[in-house]
């Protein structure tokens, strides 16, 4: 996965102006968010660790929270804590 934004730099090396930057927290954001609206994360499913989402997205375990927090403010997935918890999927409902 490659994270374009801020150090973009067009064909001469001078960079891109006026270009929004996209922080890593929103690219895993909007990529899980992606997964899940679009079924490739089922309702019910349980999201990888926080460490191996960390590993798989090449950004810090805060940059992770950050993100998972969004989505669960946002009602598409849910923290259910304890031992056999994690971060879950929610079941879709058309108000999200």
């Amino acid at each position: 996965m490659s994270f374009e934004g801020a150090r973009a730099r067009r064909d001469d090396g001078k960079p891109v102006l006026g270009r929004r930057v996209v922080r890593p927290r929103e690219q895993v954001e909007d990529t899980l968010r992606a997964s899940v609206l679009n079924g490739r994360l089922a309702a019910g499913e349980r999201l990888p660790a926080e460490a191996e989402l960390a590993r798989q997205f090449s950004v810090s375990r805060p940059t992770i929270r950050q993100a998972l927090s969004a989505l669960e403010t946002q009602g598409l997935i849910r923290k259910v804590p304890g031992a056999r918890g994690g971060w879950f999927v929610r079941p879709p409902l058309p108000e999200r």
